[in-house]
């Protein structure tokens, strides 16, 4: 599904479904870290965003320096890092 033209509510449906793809996460949490709704939302939404962040898929807005963003989708390094996050937080949310 792509993300493009979704509204917020939209966006957060998908995200919640499992309907994005690994790069639709990505620009839908910086989406999120630039509006600053990632930590106002639940707390997952929060904690992903900070591993994220500081993996340097997701540049933070209030780091003057900038974050470069660097996965390499040929490998599946983004996919793979996604996943073990997902997992990782579903099983602290049980």
């Amino acid at each position: 599904m792509s993300t493009g033209n979704k509204t917020f509510i939209e966006k957060i449906g998908a995200y919640e479904n499992d309907d994005m793809s690994q790069d639709e996460i990505i620009m839908f949490f910086q989406e999120l870290v630039d509006n600053g709704a990632a930590w106002k939302l639940q707390g997952h939404y929060g904690r992903v965003a900070d591993v994220l962040i500081e993996s340097g898929l997701v540049k933070d807005p209030s780091n003057n320096i900038g974050t470069a963003i660097k996965f390499d989708v040929e490998t599946g390094e983004t996919e793979l890092f996604c996943d073990v996050v997902r997992k990782d937080l579903t099983s602290q949310n049980k």
